[in-house]
């Protein structure tokens, strides 16, 4: 809708130009208009702005903003730490005030200060304390340094593998979804895509559990029984067999769904028939 109304303003202006028979009084409207142009005075300085997602910037060849380049092109974006987009100026162009009315962007020329840019990241987050389980999905997973997974260390946790968290980093405000990343230990952070969270603390889960041990999966499981906090053998369940769940609970770092009572199978010797 902008662009069609900068381009259509651009077209009836250049055809008036084309068909006007230019006159006394025209040549001196004209003259005053280009002597009132505003004038700014143009700055070094560097620094960077904030975009919101999927905006376009129209760029202009002059910091007057008088000649216009290219309409709501994308500007390149530079990725902040925190994920989100942003871009960096190197010169601004300031009126008789002193007030800012274009940012320069190398390679794409001036942009208007009333454009959607932000001054400072309007999308923030924080770091959750709290601890769990997590099951890494069908594919492994990168660990990082950061919260913000920019600075992967190479290494990777196996797919199916089962690690104790301590804190997640929350998603950017405006994003869907409540976590964005999970922190083992010592800052070493995995994404939260494709793992099932298991908090230390019981969570409901009306499921049905099949016996099937990976590596064996002819074989019986165990049975437990939960008795001042850890898990005791109290029999078996063959291999192939379905049992209700109710809930879920981490005891010694491991998850166990609950079958009814005081009765409780580790999650590893088996699958879920509902994934959650």
């Amino acid at each position: 809708m902008r662009k069609s109304l900068v381009f259509g303003v651009l077209l009836l202006s250049a055809g008036v130009l084309a068909t006007a028979v230019p006159t006394a009084a025209s040549a001196a409207t004209a003259t005053t208009t280009a002597t009132t142009a505003q004038k700014v005075t143009i700055q070094s300085k560097s620094g960077k702005l904030y975009l919101g997602f999927n905006d376009g910037i129209a760029g202009y060849k002059n910091p007057e903003l008088t000649q216009l380049d290219h309409d709501y092109a994308a500007l390149p974006a530079a990725t902040m730490p925190d994920g989100t987009p942003g871009v960096a100026y190197d010169q601004i162009a300031v009126d008789a005030s002193g007030k800012t009315t274009a940012y320069h962007f190398a390679g794409q020329g001036w942009a208007s200060a009333r454009g959607p840019f932000y001054t400072s990241n309007p999308f923030t987050f924080t770091i959750k304390n709290e601890n769990g389980v997590a099951v890494v999905g069908a594919k492994a997973a990168t660990i990082y340094t950061d919260a913000a997974l920019t600075k992967s260390t190479g290494r990777n946790v196996r797919a199916g593998s089962s690690w104790q968290y301590f804190s997640y980093r929350q998603q950017l405000q405006g994003q869907i979804g409540g976590a964005y990343s999970y922190n083992l230990g010592g800052n070493q952070w995995i994404s939260a895509n494709g793992l099932k969270i298991y908090p230390n603390s019981s969570r409901d889960n009306n499921n049905t559990f099949i016996v099937n041990y990976p590596a064996h999966p002819t074989w019986s499981v165990a049975k437990y029984q939960l008795v001042n906090g850890t898990m005791k053998p109290i029999g078996l369940l063959p291999a192939k067999s379905q049992w209700k769940t109710f809930r879920d609970q981490v005891v010694g770092g491991k998850v166990y769904h609950n079958l009814g009572g005081n009765q409780w199978v580790l999650a590893s010797t088996g699958t879920l028939k509902n994934n959650y």
